[in-house]
């Protein structure tokens, strides 16, 4: 879906670090960390080893070349963001793995939670997919 087919401008890197300061402040999450977006994963290949953030749950994103935004996701409950990405990236640079129709992907971030806060990612999920309208997700999107 491109800006002229959704009426709306393509929402970046940026934007996202603007709602999820909004999410921090309408949900705080007393005694424990504020939530963070973490440095980027460049998929074409930059030495890193492993996804940022992989052993525990919470949400990743995936941007352009511009740091566009193309899909958010989560790894909850008994999967770590690790196995998650696991299941859609393969191979050394990753490549697609699953047949979701993506193309353009160059970047992935992630907003850790604690393990035993598995259960706030699909939250943090949803509210990120409402406010930024990602290209990608648009199973059960209102558009």
């Amino acid at each position: 879906m491109t800006e002229a087919n959704t009426g709306t401008k393509a929402q970046t890197i940026e934007d996202l670090r603007k709602e999820l300061i909004a999410f921090n402040d309408e949900f705080p999450r007393p005694d424990h960390p504020t939530l963070v977006l973490s440095e980027p994963y460049d998929f074409k290949g930059d030495g890193q080893e492993s996804w940022p953030n992989s052993a525990l749950p919470g949400v990743y994103v995936i941007t352009d070349e511009e740091e566009k935004l193309l899909y958010i996701g989560k790894a909850s409950c008994t999967r770590n963001l690790g196995q998650r990405l696991g299941a859609h990236f393969t191979g050394s640079p990753p490549e697609t793995k699953c047949n979701e129709g993506w193309s353009g992907f160059r970047f992935l971030r992630t907003i850790a939670v604690e393990q035993e806060r598995h259960f706030e990612a699909p939250a943090i999920e949803e509210f990120l997919i409402f406010k930024l309208k990602t290209e990608f997700n648009v199973a059960g999107s209102s558009r």
